[in-house]
Protein backbone atom coordinates (compact mmCIF):
# COMPACT_ATOMS: atom_id res chain seq x y z
CA UNK A 1 0.00 0.00 0.00
CA UNK A 2 2.78 2.81 1.02
CA UNK A 3 4.86 1.41 -1.69
CA UNK A 4 2.19 2.04 -4.31
CA UNK A 5 1.67 5.60 -2.87
CA UNK A 6 5.39 6.21 -3.08
CA UNK A 7 5.57 5.17 -6.63
CA UNK A 8 2.35 7.69 -7.21
CA UNK A 9 4.11 10.57 -5.29
CA UNK A 10 7.38 9.88 -7.80
CA UNK A 11 5.54 9.70 -11.14
CA UNK A 12 4.07 13.24 -10.08
CA UNK A 13 7.04 15.01 -9.15
CA UNK A 14 8.33 13.31 -12.86
CA UNK A 15 5.69 14.80 -14.47
CA UNK A 16 6.04 17.85 -13.26
CA UNK A 17 9.82 18.08 -13.10
CA UNK A 18 9.28 17.19 -17.31
CA UNK A 19 6.87 20.01 -17.87
CA UNK A 20 8.45 22.71 -16.10
CA UNK A 21 11.93 21.91 -17.49
CA UNK A 22 11.68 23.38 -20.77
CA UNK A 23 10.67 26.46 -19.51
CA UNK A 24 13.34 26.47 -16.82
CA UNK A 25 15.96 25.95 -19.88
CA UNK A 26 14.53 29.03 -21.59
CA UNK A 27 14.77 31.23 -18.74
CA UNK A 28 17.98 29.82 -18.11
CA UNK A 29 19.09 31.07 -21.91
CA UNK A 30 17.36 34.37 -21.12
CA UNK A 31 19.53 35.17 -18.81
CA UNK A 32 21.87 38.19 -20.10
CA UNK A 33 25.48 37.36 -20.79
CA UNK A 34 27.79 39.17 -19.03
CA UNK A 35 30.46 41.40 -20.96
CA UNK A 36 33.24 38.71 -19.85
CA UNK A 37 31.37 35.96 -21.15
CA UNK A 38 30.85 37.98 -24.33
CA UNK A 39 34.37 38.79 -24.99
CA UNK A 40 35.08 35.14 -24.60
CA UNK A 41 31.89 34.15 -26.87
CA UNK A 42 33.45 36.36 -29.94
CA UNK A 43 36.98 35.21 -29.39
CA UNK A 44 35.34 31.63 -30.25
CA UNK A 45 32.94 32.66 -32.94
CA UNK A 46 35.95 34.55 -34.75
CA UNK A 47 37.78 30.93 -34.18
CA UNK A 48 34.99 29.19 -36.30
CA UNK A 49 32.61 27.83 -32.90
CA UNK A 50 29.34 28.26 -34.57
CA UNK A 51 27.75 27.48 -31.25
CA UNK A 52 29.35 30.84 -29.87
CA UNK A 53 28.41 33.23 -33.03
CA UNK A 54 24.58 31.84 -32.43
CA UNK A 55 24.36 32.44 -28.86
CA UNK A 56 26.08 35.80 -29.34
CA UNK A 57 23.01 36.10 -32.18
CA UNK A 58 20.63 34.95 -29.77
CA UNK A 59 21.48 37.52 -26.67
CA UNK A 60 21.50 40.48 -29.70
CA UNK A 61 18.36 39.67 -31.06
CA UNK A 62 16.81 39.55 -27.19
CA UNK A 63 17.99 43.23 -27.13
CA UNK A 64 21.67 42.78 -25.10
CA UNK A 65 23.37 45.79 -26.75
CA UNK A 66 26.62 44.68 -25.65
CA UNK A 67 26.17 41.52 -27.68
CA UNK A 68 24.57 43.95 -30.77
CA UNK A 69 27.84 45.46 -30.29
CA UNK A 70 29.74 41.85 -30.80
CA UNK A 71 27.37 40.93 -33.35
CA UNK A 72 28.17 43.66 -34.70
CA UNK A 73 32.12 43.27 -34.71
CA UNK A 74 31.65 39.79 -35.83
CA UNK A 75 29.40 40.75 -38.82
CA UNK A 76 32.33 43.10 -39.69
CA UNK A 77 35.30 41.02 -39.94
CA UNK A 78 33.07 37.65 -40.88
CA UNK A 79 33.86 34.33 -39.52
CA UNK A 80 34.73 30.93 -41.11
CA UNK A 81 30.98 30.31 -41.53
CA UNK A 82 29.63 33.74 -42.38
CA UNK A 83 31.59 36.50 -44.81
CA UNK A 84 31.33 40.04 -44.00
CA UNK A 85 28.40 42.12 -43.87
CA UNK A 86 29.04 45.32 -43.31
CA UNK A 87 25.07 46.43 -43.60
CA UNK A 88 24.98 44.42 -41.17
CA UNK A 89 27.54 45.32 -39.03
CA UNK A 90 26.39 48.87 -39.16
CA UNK A 91 22.65 47.89 -37.96
CA UNK A 92 23.64 46.01 -34.75
CA UNK A 93 26.07 48.66 -34.37
CA UNK A 94 23.63 51.45 -34.09
CA UNK A 95 21.37 49.40 -32.22
CA UNK A 96 23.87 49.37 -29.21
CA UNK A 97 24.50 52.90 -29.65
CA UNK A 98 20.69 53.94 -29.62
CA UNK A 99 20.57 51.87 -26.69
CA UNK A 100 23.43 53.91 -25.20
CA UNK A 101 26.22 51.53 -24.80
CA UNK A 102 29.62 53.84 -25.51
CA UNK A 103 31.46 51.48 -27.24
CA UNK A 104 29.23 51.44 -29.88
CA UNK A 105 28.91 54.81 -29.44
CA UNK A 106 32.79 55.65 -29.89
CA UNK A 107 32.70 53.26 -32.78
CA UNK A 108 30.17 55.17 -34.80
CA UNK A 109 32.24 58.42 -33.99
CA UNK A 110 35.34 56.53 -35.45
CA UNK A 111 33.48 54.90 -38.05
CA UNK A 112 32.19 58.56 -39.03
CA UNK A 113 36.12 60.62 -38.97
CA UNK A 114 37.15 58.01 -41.33
CA UNK A 115 34.80 57.72 -43.51
CA UNK A 116 34.47 53.64 -43.02
CA UNK A 117 31.06 52.10 -43.80
CA UNK A 118 29.29 55.40 -43.54
CA UNK A 119 30.24 58.79 -45.10
CA UNK A 120 33.02 60.72 -43.95
CA UNK A 121 31.28 63.33 -41.36
CA UNK A 122 33.08 65.01 -38.49
CA UNK A 123 30.00 66.60 -36.90
CA UNK A 124 28.27 62.75 -36.68
CA UNK A 125 31.59 61.83 -35.15
CA UNK A 126 31.90 64.53 -32.76
CA UNK A 127 28.10 64.04 -31.76
CA UNK A 128 29.10 60.26 -31.04
CA UNK A 129 32.39 61.19 -29.61
CA UNK A 130 29.79 63.30 -27.00
CA UNK A 131 27.57 60.63 -26.26
CA UNK A 132 30.12 58.10 -25.26
CA UNK A 133 32.77 60.55 -23.64
CA UNK A 134 29.33 61.67 -21.54
CA UNK A 135 29.53 58.72 -19.82
CA UNK A 136 33.48 58.94 -19.02
CA UNK A 137 34.14 56.38 -21.66
CA UNK A 138 38.37 57.76 -22.00
CA UNK A 139 38.77 56.39 -25.85
CA UNK A 140 35.67 59.03 -26.39
CA UNK A 141 37.14 61.80 -24.33
CA UNK A 142 40.28 61.32 -26.35
CA UNK A 143 38.45 61.51 -29.51
CA UNK A 144 36.72 64.67 -29.04
CA UNK A 145 40.13 66.20 -28.21
CA UNK A 146 41.64 64.82 -31.01
CA UNK A 147 38.58 66.31 -33.70
CA UNK A 148 39.85 69.80 -31.62
CA UNK A 149 43.11 68.83 -31.90
CA UNK A 150 43.61 68.52 -35.78
CA UNK A 151 40.00 71.25 -36.06
CA UNK A 152 38.14 68.24 -37.80
CA UNK A 153 34.71 70.08 -37.71
CA UNK A 154 35.26 72.25 -35.37
CA UNK A 155 38.24 75.12 -35.23
CA UNK A 156 41.18 74.14 -34.28
CA UNK A 157 41.69 74.74 -30.31
CA UNK A 158 45.05 73.47 -28.91
CA UNK A 159 43.06 74.42 -25.15
CA UNK A 160 39.89 72.16 -25.62
CA UNK A 161 42.01 69.40 -26.64
CA UNK A 162 44.54 69.50 -24.18
CA UNK A 163 41.09 69.66 -21.38
CA UNK A 164 39.89 66.55 -23.32
CA UNK A 165 43.06 64.65 -23.20
CA UNK A 166 43.20 65.87 -19.50
CA UNK A 167 39.84 64.03 -18.64
CA UNK A 168 40.78 60.74 -20.48
CA UNK A 169 44.51 60.75 -18.64
CA UNK A 170 42.83 60.81 -15.32
CA UNK A 171 41.14 57.51 -16.61
CA UNK A 172 44.86 56.52 -17.71
CA UNK A 173 44.55 56.31 -21.53
CA UNK A 174 47.69 56.22 -22.72
CA UNK A 175 46.39 57.88 -26.20
CA UNK A 176 45.26 60.81 -24.62
CA UNK A 177 49.23 60.74 -22.88
CA UNK A 178 50.71 61.24 -26.21
CA UNK A 179 48.56 63.86 -28.13
CA UNK A 180 49.00 65.65 -25.23
CA UNK A 181 52.68 65.19 -25.30
CA UNK A 182 52.85 65.73 -29.06
CA UNK A 183 51.08 69.36 -28.50
CA UNK A 184 53.55 70.23 -25.50
CA UNK A 185 56.60 68.72 -27.83
CA UNK A 186 55.41 71.35 -31.19
CA UNK A 187 54.48 74.29 -28.93
CA UNK A 188 51.00 73.92 -30.99
CA UNK A 189 48.83 76.41 -29.75
CA UNK A 190 50.60 76.24 -26.22
CA UNK A 191 54.29 77.30 -25.44
CA UNK A 192 56.57 74.36 -26.17
CA UNK A 193 57.10 72.06 -22.91
CA UNK A 194 59.31 69.38 -24.11
CA UNK A 195 59.82 68.63 -20.54
CA UNK A 196 55.77 68.10 -19.77
CA UNK A 197 56.34 66.00 -23.37
CA UNK A 198 58.59 63.76 -21.77
CA UNK A 199 56.59 62.98 -18.81
CA UNK A 200 53.54 62.58 -20.41
CA UNK A 201 55.55 59.99 -22.90
CA UNK A 202 57.27 58.35 -20.05
CA UNK A 203 54.13 57.49 -18.35
CA UNK A 204 52.31 55.63 -21.29
CA UNK A 205 56.00 54.07 -21.80
CA UNK A 206 55.59 52.75 -18.39
CA UNK A 207 52.61 50.94 -19.53
CA UNK A 208 54.22 49.51 -22.14
CA UNK A 209 53.46 51.54 -24.92
CA UNK A 210 56.17 51.17 -28.02
CA UNK A 211 53.78 54.54 -29.34
CA UNK A 212 55.51 56.49 -26.66
CA UNK A 213 59.08 54.83 -26.96
CA UNK A 214 59.23 56.21 -30.33
CA UNK A 215 57.89 59.99 -29.20
CA UNK A 216 60.75 59.32 -26.45
CA UNK A 217 62.99 58.84 -29.15
CA UNK A 218 61.99 62.01 -31.55
CA UNK A 219 62.53 64.24 -28.17
CA UNK A 220 66.38 62.79 -27.80
CA UNK A 221 66.62 63.59 -31.21
CA UNK A 222 65.66 66.68 -31.92
CA UNK A 223 66.70 67.78 -28.02
CA UNK A 224 63.22 68.77 -27.35
CA UNK A 225 63.19 68.77 -23.69
CA UNK A 226 66.55 67.19 -23.13
CA UNK A 227 70.11 67.18 -24.88
CA UNK A 228 70.04 66.35 -28.37
CA UNK A 229 71.33 62.81 -28.20
CA UNK A 230 71.73 60.86 -31.31
CA UNK A 231 72.60 57.37 -29.80
CA UNK A 232 69.78 57.58 -26.95
CA UNK A 233 67.48 58.40 -29.67
CA UNK A 234 68.24 55.49 -31.31
CA UNK A 235 68.22 53.03 -28.37
CA UNK A 236 64.49 53.82 -28.12
CA UNK A 237 63.62 53.57 -31.58
CA UNK A 238 65.04 50.07 -31.82
CA UNK A 239 63.88 49.13 -28.41
CA UNK A 240 60.10 50.18 -30.49
CA UNK A 241 61.13 48.50 -33.40
CA UNK A 242 61.65 45.29 -31.72
CA UNK A 243 57.89 45.78 -30.49
CA UNK A 244 57.55 46.03 -34.28
CA UNK A 245 56.50 50.23 -34.36
CA UNK A 246 56.54 51.12 -37.78
CA UNK A 247 57.46 54.52 -37.14
CA UNK A 248 60.28 53.62 -35.17
CA UNK A 249 61.04 51.55 -38.05
CA UNK A 250 61.38 54.29 -40.24
CA UNK A 251 63.09 56.82 -38.18
CA UNK A 252 65.73 54.15 -37.67
CA UNK A 253 66.24 54.58 -41.37
CA UNK A 254 66.24 58.01 -42.13
CA UNK A 255 69.09 58.17 -38.77
CA UNK A 256 70.89 55.80 -41.32
CA UNK A 257 70.54 57.78 -44.26
CA UNK A 258 71.40 61.12 -42.54
CA UNK A 259 74.19 59.71 -40.49
CA UNK A 260 72.70 60.56 -37.56
CA UNK A 261 74.37 58.74 -34.69
CA UNK A 262 75.20 55.80 -36.56
CA UNK A 263 77.90 56.25 -40.13
CA UNK A 264 75.57 56.98 -43.17
CA UNK A 265 74.45 53.80 -45.36
CA UNK A 266 72.13 54.62 -47.77
CA UNK A 267 72.03 50.70 -48.29
CA UNK A 268 71.19 49.96 -44.63
CA UNK A 269 68.73 52.55 -44.39
CA UNK A 270 67.01 51.18 -47.54
CA UNK A 271 66.78 47.96 -45.71
CA UNK A 272 65.03 49.59 -42.70
CA UNK A 273 62.64 51.71 -44.98
CA UNK A 274 61.68 48.10 -46.94
CA UNK A 275 60.91 46.69 -43.86
CA UNK A 276 58.60 49.44 -42.78
CA UNK A 277 57.07 50.62 -46.45
CA UNK A 278 56.21 46.14 -46.31
CA UNK A 279 53.94 46.82 -43.48
CA UNK A 280 52.02 50.18 -45.14
CA UNK A 281 53.95 52.58 -43.44
CA UNK A 282 53.42 55.61 -46.12
CA UNK A 283 56.57 57.72 -45.08
CA UNK A 284 59.02 54.85 -45.62
CA UNK A 285 57.09 53.96 -49.04
CA UNK A 286 57.90 57.35 -50.03
CA UNK A 287 61.23 57.12 -48.44
CA UNK A 288 62.23 53.81 -50.39
CA UNK A 289 60.82 55.33 -53.29
CA UNK A 290 63.31 58.54 -53.32
CA UNK A 291 66.62 55.80 -53.08
CA UNK A 292 64.95 53.90 -55.81
CA UNK A 293 64.54 56.90 -57.53
CA UNK A 294 68.21 58.61 -56.91
CA UNK A 295 69.94 55.52 -56.61
CA UNK A 296 71.31 55.94 -53.39
CA UNK A 297 73.61 52.89 -52.37
CA UNK A 298 72.06 50.87 -54.80
CA UNK A 299 71.28 50.91 -59.10
CA UNK A 300 68.52 53.63 -60.03
CA UNK A 301 64.60 51.76 -60.39
CA UNK A 302 62.46 54.29 -61.45
CA UNK A 303 59.50 51.64 -61.98
CA UNK A 304 59.90 50.13 -58.52
CA UNK A 305 59.89 54.01 -57.15
CA UNK A 306 56.55 54.83 -58.92
CA UNK A 307 55.34 51.54 -57.26
CA UNK A 308 55.73 52.59 -54.12
CA UNK A 309 55.05 56.26 -54.57
CA UNK A 310 51.68 54.93 -55.90
CA UNK A 311 50.75 52.87 -52.80
CA UNK A 312 51.30 56.01 -50.56
CA UNK A 313 49.81 58.49 -52.99
CA UNK A 314 46.48 56.16 -52.80
CA UNK A 315 46.06 56.76 -49.25
CA UNK A 316 46.71 60.36 -49.65
CA UNK A 317 50.27 60.75 -48.83
CA UNK A 318 50.98 64.43 -49.70
CA UNK A 319 54.56 64.34 -49.95
CA UNK A 320 53.66 60.90 -52.32
CA UNK A 321 51.34 63.02 -54.42
CA UNK A 322 54.38 65.70 -55.15
CA UNK A 323 56.80 62.99 -56.13
CA UNK A 324 54.28 61.32 -58.12
CA UNK A 325 53.55 64.36 -59.93
CA UNK A 326 56.76 65.13 -60.74
CA UNK A 327 57.47 61.58 -62.16
CA UNK A 328 54.28 62.17 -64.64
CA UNK A 329 55.50 65.86 -65.28
CA UNK A 330 59.00 64.53 -66.40
CA UNK A 331 58.08 60.97 -67.45
CA UNK A 332 60.13 59.31 -65.49
CA UNK A 333 58.96 56.13 -64.53
CA UNK A 334 55.48 56.42 -66.06
CA UNK A 335 54.25 58.25 -69.37
CA UNK A 336 54.48 61.84 -69.32
CA UNK A 337 51.22 63.50 -68.36
CA UNK A 338 51.18 67.02 -67.30
CA UNK A 339 47.70 66.77 -66.63
CA UNK A 340 47.55 64.04 -64.37
CA UNK A 341 50.68 65.66 -62.99
CA UNK A 342 48.45 68.89 -61.56
CA UNK A 343 46.04 66.99 -60.52
CA UNK A 344 48.29 65.16 -58.14
CA UNK A 345 49.91 68.10 -57.30
CA UNK A 346 46.65 70.37 -56.31
CA UNK A 347 45.90 67.21 -54.20
CA UNK A 348 48.63 67.36 -52.36
CA UNK A 349 48.49 71.52 -52.60
CA UNK A 350 44.98 70.56 -50.85
CA UNK A 351 46.27 68.76 -48.23
CA UNK A 352 48.21 71.86 -46.94
CA UNK A 353 51.12 70.37 -48.74
CA UNK A 354 53.55 74.08 -49.88
CA UNK A 355 55.55 72.31 -52.51
CA UNK A 356 52.83 70.85 -54.09
CA UNK A 357 51.24 74.40 -53.86
CA UNK A 358 54.67 75.38 -55.65
CA UNK A 359 54.29 73.21 -58.25
CA UNK A 360 50.91 73.71 -58.90
CA UNK A 361 51.56 77.45 -59.69
CA UNK A 362 54.15 76.76 -62.16
CA UNK A 363 51.95 74.65 -64.29
CA UNK A 364 49.16 77.26 -63.77
CA UNK A 365 51.92 79.88 -64.38
CA UNK A 366 52.80 77.85 -67.77
CA UNK A 367 49.29 77.06 -68.54
CA UNK A 368 50.51 73.31 -69.16
CA UNK A 369 47.50 71.87 -66.69
CA UNK A 370 44.68 74.52 -67.26
CA UNK A 371 44.79 77.66 -69.19
CA UNK A 372 41.60 79.16 -67.65
CA UNK A 373 43.16 79.21 -64.18
CA UNK A 374 46.27 80.59 -64.80
CA UNK A 375 45.46 83.43 -62.85
CA UNK A 376 45.28 81.84 -59.95
CA UNK A 377 49.29 81.01 -59.92
CA UNK A 378 49.69 83.83 -58.00
CA UNK A 379 47.39 83.03 -55.45
CA UNK A 380 49.19 79.71 -55.28
CA UNK A 381 52.54 80.97 -54.87
CA UNK A 382 50.99 82.72 -51.98
CA UNK A 383 49.82 80.30 -50.62
CA UNK A 384 53.03 78.00 -50.96
CA UNK A 385 54.88 80.76 -49.32
CA UNK A 386 53.62 81.53 -46.72
CA UNK A 387 53.81 77.61 -45.83
CA UNK A 388 57.32 78.30 -45.93
CA UNK A 389 57.74 77.08 -49.44
CA UNK A 390 61.57 78.58 -50.65
CA UNK A 391 61.04 78.41 -54.09
CA UNK A 392 57.76 80.04 -54.22
CA UNK A 393 59.26 82.67 -52.00
CA UNK A 394 62.09 83.22 -54.55
CA UNK A 395 59.17 83.59 -57.36
CA UNK A 396 57.31 85.83 -55.66
CA UNK A 397 60.82 87.86 -55.17
CA UNK A 398 61.34 87.89 -59.05
CA UNK A 399 57.44 88.91 -59.84
CA UNK A 400 57.87 91.59 -57.00
CA UNK A 401 61.23 92.93 -58.74
CA UNK A 402 60.34 92.69 -63.17
CA UNK A 403 56.40 93.40 -62.62
CA UNK A 404 55.12 89.65 -63.19
CA UNK A 405 52.03 87.79 -62.31
CA UNK A 406 49.75 90.67 -62.28
CA UNK A 407 52.44 92.47 -59.98
CA UNK A 408 53.14 96.12 -59.96
CA UNK A 409 57.04 96.29 -59.36
CA UNK A 410 58.25 96.94 -56.35
CA UNK A 411 62.13 96.46 -54.95
CA UNK A 412 60.66 96.95 -51.50
CA UNK A 413 59.10 93.95 -52.21
CA UNK A 414 61.12 91.78 -53.91
CA UNK A 415 63.94 92.08 -51.42
CA UNK A 416 61.70 91.25 -48.67
CA UNK A 417 60.59 87.57 -49.65
CA UNK A 418 64.34 87.57 -50.72
CA UNK A 419 64.98 87.98 -47.08
CA UNK A 420 62.50 85.24 -46.46
CA UNK A 421 63.82 82.74 -48.34
CA UNK A 422 67.57 83.07 -47.13
CA UNK A 423 65.99 82.75 -43.39
CA UNK A 424 63.59 79.80 -44.73
CA UNK A 425 66.98 77.88 -45.92
CA UNK A 426 67.84 77.34 -42.45
CA UNK A 427 64.79 75.37 -41.90
CA UNK A 428 65.00 73.09 -44.43
CA UNK A 429 63.84 70.08 -43.70
CA UNK A 430 66.20 67.18 -44.49
CA UNK A 431 65.56 64.37 -47.62
CA UNK A 432 64.50 61.81 -44.88
CA UNK A 433 62.88 63.65 -42.43
CA UNK A 434 62.20 62.10 -39.29
CA UNK A 435 58.48 60.91 -38.59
Amino acid sequence: MHSGRLRFRIMAVCVVVSCLLPGLIVAAQAQPLSAKEIDVLQEQARRGDAEAAARIDQAARAGQPQAEFAAGLLARSGTPQHPADPQKSLQWIRQAAGQGLDQAQFELGVMAMHGDGVPRDYFASMKWFRKAAAQKYAPAQTGVGWLYDRGLGVRPDPAKALDWYQQAIFQGDDNARLLAGDIYAKGRGVAQNGERALYLYRAAADDGSRAAWTRIGLLYARGIGVPADPAQALRWFHQAAAQGDLRAVNNIGCMTAEGMGVPQDYHAAALWFQQAAAGGYQPAQVNLALILQLGLGQKKNQGQAVHWLQMAAAKGNPRALVLLGNDYLQGRGVERDPQTAGDLFFKAAGEGDARGGYLLATLLESEAWDSSSRKQALQWYQLAAAGGNIDAMQRLALAWRKGQLGLKADPQQAQQWDQRSQQQIAHEPPLFPLE
